[in-house]
């Protein structure tokens, strides 16, 4: 078969039983201002009417394969072997893009050559299209990055190293559907298929070493809540981040670099004590703590959980409305 020319963006869209909400987010890319771009709908083995689907989309910038079930990693990893753009970007089946999304990123790519990523922010939206909370208000301490105004007119560039900056954030700023990657210096990068959950956030820390990071600071993405969901709630990220946090350490790392994952680390173990100590765990929440007094950062704060961990089935009672205690 011959291939049209190198597309600008290689848009990967993995796909398993999301055949009814797949139409919605192909058509989120074709509404793309820029069209420069080839799709990649990767069907990682779905038993739904996904593959009726796929074969009923009429664009000829589409490109699919059908694999065996292996999980978003592996269906990921496919779409990122057929890529021939010079940047990638990722969009999850359920999930839709703003028209303006890739040509704004694109724009500041082309203008700022040592840019490796360029994030945006994101809503979410329940079934009945409602558009809710957007991700950068959960991550307040991004303002506080020093920026400068990115040579495209649009957007901002962190100043300084940017896995420094941003991987001891609480949690990221944004999420895999809204990144778009240069491919020049993220093309060996592959998700690690061995993680259950988490496998975004430790692929997307490792593209934060490889060159300076830009964002819009405007949610350009809309991200699906349903009861389909590969999480429902952050909690169930507490553990999978630790486990991808502990992979990142394997890497050749600089000081700079290991001294933000060692805060990173333990933010992560005392959100996870923190958790634990409200389900009402309190000695597996103390177990967590006495993890988090291992790295720097929140030492201070991870004892003080730790002493108060005991007390946890108090701070609960104490915590429940007045008319749920029980009397004596």
């Amino acid at each position: 078969m011959i291939l049209p020319p190198r597309p600008r963006v290689s848009v990967i869209i993995p796909c398993y039983n999301y055949g009814r909400y797949l139409p919605e987010a192909v058509a989120s890319v074709q509404a793309q201002t820029l069209t420069d771009l080839e799709i990649i709908i990767v069907d990682d083995g779905s038993t739904d009417e996904t593959p009726e689907v796929i074969a009923g989309l009429a664009e000829p910038r589409l490109r699919r394969r059908r694999t065996e079930n292996r999980g978003v990693s592996g269906a990921r990893n496919a779409g990122l072997d057929m890529a021939r753009g010079d940047f990638v970007a990722f969009l999850d089946a359920d999930d839709r893009w703003r028209s303006d999304k890739l040509a704004r990123q694109v724009a500041i790519m082309d203008a700022e050559p040592d840019v490796a990523l360029v994030f945006t922010d994101l809503r979410r939206f329940s079934p009945d299209g409602a558009l809710h909370e957007r991700q950068f208000d959960f991550v307040p301490e991004l303002s506080l990055i020093p920026t400068r105004p990115a040579y495209s007119n649009d957007g901002l560039v962190i100043v300084g190293d940017a896995f420094v900056a941003l991987a001891p954030l609480p949690q990221l700023p944004a999420w895999i559907q809204t990144d778009l990657f240069r491919a020049s210096v993220t093309r060996d990068l592959r998700f690690d298929e061995q993680l259950r959950l988490a496998e975004d956030f430790h692929f997307i820390l490792r593209a934060y070493l490889r060159g300076d990071v830009a964002y819009i600071a405007e949610p350009m993405a809309d991200v699906r809540r349903h009861d389909s969901n590969s999480y429902m709630s952050h909690a169930d990220m507490l553990a999978p981040v630790i486990e991808s946090l502990a992979l990142l350490g394997d890497l050749p790392l600089g000081s700079d670099h290991r001294r933000a994952l060692m805060v990173r680390e333990g933010r992560a173990w005392l959100a996870l004590g923190y958790h634990h100590f409200w389900e009402g765990s309190p000695w597996t929440a103390a177990r967590a703590y006495s993890r988090a007094l291992l790295y720097s950062g929140d030492r201070l704060n991870a004892l003080a959980h730790a002493i108060a961990s005991p007390l946890a089935p108090l701070f609960r009672r104490l915590r429940r409305p007045m008319s749920q205690r029980r009397l004596p």
